[in-house]
């Protein structure tokens, strides 16, 4: 009879759950950052510096990011309220 704590996992198959989730994070990740840039190249193919302005800022005034602020800040309270 072992007296003596275990504190590693005692099989490594209970790892491979974790390491498929982080290879696919990986391969999905990697394939959204081609795909973005061929789209851009294929959308823009004369001028890359081209980009949209969004009439809404989380943080700019101007840009009803008065509103949205103390909107966003409440969603993050409430959420991480409800997580602990």
């Amino acid at each position: 009879m072992c007296t003596e704590e275990k504190f590693f996992i005692e099989s490594d198959s209970a790892l491979v759950p974790d390491f498929a989730g982080i290879g696919s994070r990986s391969v999905v990740d990697a394939v959204d950052r081609i795909l973005n840039f061929v789209l851009a190249l294929l959308l823009f193919p004369l001028d890359l510096t081209t980009r949209f302005h969004s009439p809404v800022s989380y943080y700019d005034p101007a840009h009803h990011g008065d509103v949205l602020a103390p909107v966003d800040l409440g969603i993050t309270v409430l959420l991480g309220g409800w997580l602990l």
